[in-house]
């Protein structure tokens, strides 16, 4: 989730993270014309070693859950099954796996392009 909403406590965790995700999303059009897919699946706070367990005591004050990686696992596989690219699957503990919804960036507002967005080739 870090490359989709901040993470302030590690903010070069979301950096590589985000990047990630813009470069996924940027390389699929090209992929696509070879007949190749590519998605990511963007998984919450996931029970694993990498929890500590100072974290796992913090998250359960909070009552904030943690997801068992069976589930990241089958996010992983309906990654793989899709027909689109470019995706990005957001798997959260106790809930079916998503896709992402980005929103679009406003195009320009000057007469005669309102709305324009650039050619292709510069996208």
């Amino acid at each position: 989730m870090a490359g989709l909403v901040p993470f302030p406590t590690d903010p070069v965790y979301a950096l590589t993270k985000h990047a990630l995700v813009g470069f996924v999303r940027s390389v699929a059009p090209q992929l696509a014309a070879d007949g190749v897919r590519v998605n990511l699946v963007c998984p919450g706070i996931t029970d694993t070693p990498l929890v500590t367990d100072s974290m796992r005591r913090a998250l359960e004050k909070a009552n904030f859950p943690t997801m068992a990686p069976t589930q990241v696992a089958a996010a992983l596989v309906e990654a793989l099954s899709l027909d689109d690219t470019g995706q990005a699957l957001v798997c959260q503990p106790g809930r079916d796996a998503t896709l992402f919804r980005f929103p679009n960036v406003p195009g320009p507002v000057v007469e005669g392009a309102t709305g324009v967005r650039p050619p292709e080739d510069l996208i």
